[in-house]
């Protein structure tokens, strides 16, 4: 999945904003750690204080200081909404906001993780819109969706 994140975001077009790789990178990698098959409900409430003995370790152990510019907060928060379950009670609930739609690493990540969950087989049949796909196709039609998302699609997985 961190390969394929990664992947989707150095693949973006040079005209949008710049990803940042390595948000990209530590939440793909990261995403599935607050899962209630491996830490409790109570460790899963506070993702940002779970997760900061981690980034302060990268601090000390090796000079990256991800707390003083904000983005282990960015991670941490890309984390907490890659879920299709999540984003789905969101937009239920009207509770969207405009970075939803906007941050990129988090389109990247969710792309990634939802390729993953379909698997091999079910990567075939992709030729619904992703976060992506929409955030960069304002007049959406299937076609676009096809000649901009399935056809990269294709290629990342080297069907083409």
């Amino acid at each position: 999945m961190r390969k394929t994140a990664l992947s989707i975001a150095s693949a973006l077009p040079a005209k949008h904003q710049p990803v940042d790789l390595l948000v990209v990178e530590l939440a793909a990698l990261l995403h599935d750690v607050l899962d209630k098959k491996y830490v409790s409900e109570a460790e899963a409430a506070d993702a940002y204080a779970y997760f900061l003995p981690f980034f302060q370790s990268l601090t000390l152990e090796h000079g990256l200081d991800l707390i003083s510019d904000g983005r282990a907060y960015q991670i941490v928060k890309v984390i907490e909404n890659v879920s299709w379950t999540t984003e789905k009670k969101l937009r239920d609930t009207g509770k969207i906001e405009e970075w939803h739609n906007t941050c990129v690493e988090l389109h990247c990540v969710q792309d990634a993780d939802r390729l993953d969950a379909i698997g091999a087989f079910g990567k075939s049949a992709v030729v619904l819109p992703t976060p992506l796909c929409l955030m960069f196709c304002p007049r959406y039609h299937a076609l676009c969706c096809i000649q901009c998302c399935y056809e990269p699609v294709c290629i990342l997985i080297n069907w083409r």
